[in-house]
């Protein structure tokens, strides 16, 4: 295959998608080219929160989260509401008094929240016990709703999305992995090539997730610049419906050390992960630390919900590794590699939540020339000054 396009994107998850489906919205010729399948990489192996409850550090940061939220109503008119909405709204976190500082933590976390303007509300016993029932609360326990927070069937809408730039004339190559690029005699990108064959193009945006620094160093050479990608291994776990159907009905975040959450699964049974066991597969066999994060996640959920069968739970429950992208100090990076015309790169950990808004602001700048206000703090341009 010989092609030319307006832009090649890099990368079929939430960020490559939303950012193809805007250019080509935009009237652009857009390939996409995934080495896997769509959603196959972090997106589809993600738990999928749609917040920004849970960046409040940097006000900036959250807003641009705000904003990320707010573009999936738009999604929504075009693709349907089911489509970027699932379940009962709202992540619910509660206190466990017999927990040292739970009841001081969850107070910190409304009052910055309410700083920033979020929607929030306290709940009672009676509250908590009414909007989930199946739920063991600790006497005493008080609970915060984060409103405005979802959770997503992300790989149903990438596929929705690639169908729609498809329809929009651009091309969808997936199992089809990038092996080079060329630059003109000016330094810029010329083409990608890739197993399919190469792409004539002026415009290259990856959005690999944690193979991005390798395929920017790829394009712009030894000299290039330093992408800050990392990844940070992550297990899922899921019960199916018959199981774990109806156990919880929102985004829940239990008063435990160890970050324990879960939710309503895509299929309608459970999901479950936890912030410590990030990084799990670090110096270990991977399938004897699947089978014993697997085993913990589960032992620590059938404390909050005892309803769940526990010997048939375990028998029957699965378990999947997603690798998340971690930049160095935790914001997105977005916008033009340095020193190679053509050439643009976006990375986020938040990718579910700033895909949809993040691909609008880069087809904006591709086709305007001019980089979106919002998009000034997270240019990859701030690393080469550390």
């Amino acid at each position: 295959m010989s092609k030319v396009a307006d832009a090649v994107v890099i990368g079929g998850g939430m960020l490559g998608i939303s950012t193809a489906h805007a250019l080509a919205t935009q009237g652009l010729d857009v390939v996409v080219v995934e080495a896997g399948g769509l959603a196959g990489g972090t997106t589809g192996n993600s738990f999928a929160w749609l917040n920004a409850t849970s960046k409040t550090e940097d006000a900036t940061y959250h807003r641009l989260n705000r904003a990320g939220m707010n573009r999936y109503g738009d999604l929504a008119e075009i693709f349907g509401e089911d489509a970027v909405d699932h379940g009962e709204a709202g992540e619910i976190s509660w206190s466990d008094p017999s927990i040292s500082g739970s009841d001081t933590a969850l107070t910190e976390r409304a009052k910055q929240l309410i700083e920033l303007d979020y929607p929030v509300e306290w709940l009672d016993a009676g509250d908590l016990a009414k909007l989930e029932p199946s739920v063991a609360f600790p006497d005493g326990a008080v609970g915060l709703m984060s409103m405005p927070d979802r959770w997503l069937d992300a790989p149903r809408l990438v596929r929705l999305m690639a169908q729609d730039v498809e329809r929009l004339g651009g091309t969808i190559l997936e199992n089809c992995a990038v092996t080079g690029f060329t630059r003109d005699a000016n330094g810029a990108i010329a083409s990608v090539e890739t197993y399919a064959g190469t792409i004539d193009t002026g415009h290259v945006i990856v959005a690999a997730g944690v193979v991005s620094p390798r395929l920017v160093a790829l394009a712009a050479g030894p000299a290039g610049p330093y992408i800050p990608v990392n990844g940070l291994e992550g297990l899922l776990v899921n019960l199916p419906p018959d199981l774990g159907g109806g156990l919880a009905r929102h985004i829940l975040h239990p008063p435990e050390p160890g970050g324990l959450h879960f939710r309503p699964g895509d299929d309608g049974g459970l999901l479950i992960g936890a912030e410590d066991l990030a990084g799990f597969l670090a110096n270990a066999d991977e399938a004897t630390a699947i089978a014993h994060g697997r085993q913990q996640l589960l032992s620590r959920t059938l404390k909050f919900l005892p309803d769940l069968p526990a010997t048939e739970a375990k028998l029957r429950a699965s378990a999947r590794v997603g690798v998340r992208p971690m930049l160095e100090d935790g914001l997105p990076i977005v916008g033009p590699v340095d020193g190679v015309a053509g050439l643009y790169v976006m990375a986020t950990h938040s990718g579910i939540t700033l895909g949809p808004l993040l691909g609008d602001l880069v087809a904006q700048e591709i086709v305007t020339g001019a980089m979106p206000e919002m998009l000034a703090p997270y240019r990859p341009q701030r690393f080469q000054q550390l």
